[in-house]
């Protein structure tokens, strides 16, 4: 670096380490003088923010988004954490996931870089009960004193989890 104008720059270093920086300056008589600095650089974790409250109803598949960034452009890792038991590492700041039972879940993002740096957020997703879904059956037309059967069904939207009662009014 050559700068007629006097003894200053400015560097930006986007890795962890010990840098060396060093000076020479020359005199119109040709004489040269140098000198060196050492720059401990330390790793920044990353940046990292996620959406805030959700609400859904159980079974139904939510889009998460996040962003993450790092000041050293180092390589990040995004581990999710859903809350309901389910951690998975996935190389995406907006998966899906569908939550199977109702309640309040904590979700929450933790983003590692290669020179590990750790930032982690977090928010909560509200999932809401749904209704069993009731089929009473068929339609019938019968004489008055002969015995009618029904047979009815229902199902819960978020599969096998609520157990049903059922009751003929």
């Amino acid at each position: 670096y050559d700068d007629a104008s006097g003894g200053t720059t400015s560097v930006v270093f986007f890795d962890e380490g010990e840098y060396t920086i060093g000076l020479q300056a020359t005199d119109r008589d040709g004489r040269v003088a140098t000198d060196t600095a050492t720059v401990s650089v330390s790793n920044v974790a990353p940046i990292v923010s996620l959406d805030e409250t959700k609400f859904a109803n159980e079974a139904e598949e939510i889009s998460f988004l996040a962003s993450a960034r790092d000041p050293g452009h180092d390589v990040l890792l995004y581990e999710w954490d859903f809350g309901d038991g389910s951690v998975r590492v996935l190389d995406t700041l907006s998966p899906k996931h569908t939550y199977f039972d109702n309640g309040d879940y904590t979700v929450r993002l933790r983003v590692r870089d290669n020179d590990d740096g750790l930032s982690e957020a977090s928010m909560i997703v509200h999932v809401m009960n749904l209704p069993p879904i009731v089929d009473a059956g068929l339609d019938r037309v019968t004489n008055e004193g002969d015995l009618v059967t029904f047979s009815g069904s229902a199902t819960d939207p978020a599969g096998d989890l609520d157990t049903l009662t059922y009751a003929w009014d």
